[in-house]
């Protein structure tokens, strides 16, 4: 978690991952967006996060979909995330979830039946 660390280790963490990225994807686009670890921040990091260049994106949708040996239920998942969508709805998907493999196609075109339309990050406006 980030909100309680030195900013020496906030720049090390974040600078860190962003040089390892550069590394395995030398051609690869910026990092403009920073996640901070499970959602957890705070004014200080959402600050310092600012002053490295990152825009800060949080979730409004999460589930335990990160444990391999616990993967959620496909049916109980796909009526969480029903419930949950809303304008300007984030949803955070874990790419280790085999349940997701199922559930984000699903959830394309449902969601699309909603009538909403779903951009990157990158194409919205604030």
């Amino acid at each position: 978690m980030l909100t309680g660390v030195s900013v020496r280790t906030f720049y090390d963490e974040v600078i860190g991952l962003e040089e390892k990225y550069y590394k395995a994807f030398p051609d690869a686009p910026p990092m403009l967006y920073f996640r901070p670890p499970s959602g957890n921040c705070n004014n200080w990091v959402l600050t310092y996060a600012e002053k490295l260049g990152y825009v800060t994106a949080l979730y409004s949708f999460a589930y335990n979909d990160w444990d391999t040996k616990a993967q959620p239920d496909l049916d109980a998942a796909f009526e969480n995330l029903k419930i949950k969508l809303h304008p300007g709805c984030v949803y955070l998907f874990h790419t280790v979830s085999s349940t997701n493999a199922k559930l984000i196609p699903m959830a394309i075109d449902w969601i699309r039946e909603q009538g909403y339309e779903i951009l990157p990050l990158c194409d919205i406006e604030a």
